[in-house]
């Protein structure tokens, strides 16, 4: 899938202010994997997400701010460097 019909099927997602385990399902399967990190680790930065995507910082900073705007990821300060959290019911 490409990016312009990943960032699509995002905001087309029916889910908002955060999600359980079994709606990953519901994500474009390009996504998945940065979610699961992002839900068993402390947070991961643009740099780190974009690293494992294999995709400009621009395209994810630009999936991000899609994920927070409807709950779905948290931005929070560590140690100086802002990261993204999931947002777990």
């Amino acid at each position: 899938m490409n990016f312009e019909a990943i960032k699509n099927s995002l905001e087309d997602l029916n889910l908002e202010n955060g999600f359980q385990p079994a709606d990953l399902l519901d994500f474009p399967e390009e996504v998945v994997p940065i979610l699961k990190q992002m839900m068993t680790r402390r947070g991961k930065s643009v740099a780190d997400l974009s690293t494992a995507l294999r995709w400009q910082e621009s395209e994810t900073s630009e999936l991000l701010t899609i994920l927070e705007n409807k709950g779905l990821v948290q931005q929070k300060q560590k140690n100086n460097v802002m990261v993204f959290t999931a947002n777990m019911k």
